[in-house]
């Protein structure tokens, strides 16, 4: 069995970054990718909700996803690529996604201003 390469998007700079790495480093070693977006009580895309505060949490979720489909797809057509909302904390549902993949990559969230000051990055352009 063919084991993913598994990026954790959180729609953040950082973890599109990591997804765009990603997508090189499975057509590199001729992998599929997979996308997932983890959030607790999140419904699954197959499930419709009529709730307001889950619909704007999927909705969000779904558009975090689509971004990032359309921009490995674009960088990298020829990588099998699945995407997929998971219905839990992210924590555990990265574990439980790292089990089954080939490596599961993830972006960095960075320093704050102080951290940042201190770690002697520039501060950010305003």
């Amino acid at each position: 069995m063919v084991r993913p390469i598994v990026v954790g998007l959180d729609g953040s700079r950082e973890s599109v970054c990591a997804a765009h790495w990603a997508a090189r480093e499975a057509a590199r070693r001729g992998l599929p990718l997979r996308l997932v977006h983890a959030g607790e009580g999140m419904p699954k895309d197959s499930e419709t909700v009529s709730l307001p505060e889950l619909k704007v949490p999927q909705s969000r979720a779904r558009t975090i996803l689509d971004g990032a489909v359309d921009q490995v797809r674009a960088q990298c057509p020829s990588v099998r690529l699945t995407a997929e909302l998971i219905g839990r904390l992210p924590v555990p549902a990265l574990v439980a996604e790292a089990e089954s993949a080939e490596l599961l990559v993830l972006g960095s969230q960075g320093f704050g201003g102080l951290g940042g000051l201190l770690a002697g990055r520039s501060p950010q352009p305003w």
